[in-house]
C-alpha cells in the first residue's frame, strides 16, 4: 500500500501541473522554454494517465478491503478524484 500512497502523491503533483497548464492559456507571451514544456507534458499527458489509473486502483482497493483511508489520507483521495472529474470535463 505504500506504492499507492506514492502514486497518489505523484498524481497530486501532476494535477498541480495540470492547473498550471490551464493558467498558461490566460498568460500572454510565455517564453517557449523547457520549464513550460515540462509543465505541459506533466499537466496534459501524465496527469490524465496517472489519475485515471489511480482512480481505478482506489476503486479496486475499496471493493476488496475498504481500508483505503488507512493508507492514503482522505484529503488526497478526494483531491485526486476532483481533479479526475475536472480532467474528464476538459477532455469532453
Amino acid at each position: 500500500m505504500r506504492k499507492l500512497l506514492f502514486f497518489s502523491r505523484v498524481a497530486f503533483i501532476c494535477n498541480a501541473c495540470f492547473l498550471v497548464t490551464l493558467l498558461f492559456h490566460y498568460i500572454p507571451g510565455l517564453p517557449n522554454n523547457g520549464i513550460s514544456s515540462t509543465f505541459i507534458i506533466m499537466g496534459r499527458l501524465l496527469s490524465i494517465a496517472i489519475t485515471s489509473i489511480l482512480i481505478i486502483a482506489y476503486i479496486i482497493v475499496l471493493l476488496t478491503s475498504k481500508t483505503l483511508f488507512k493508507y492514503v489520507p482522505a484529503w488526497l483521495v478526494l483531491t485526486n478524484f476532483l481533479f479526475f472529474v475536472l480532467q474528464f470535463i476538459f477532455l469532453i
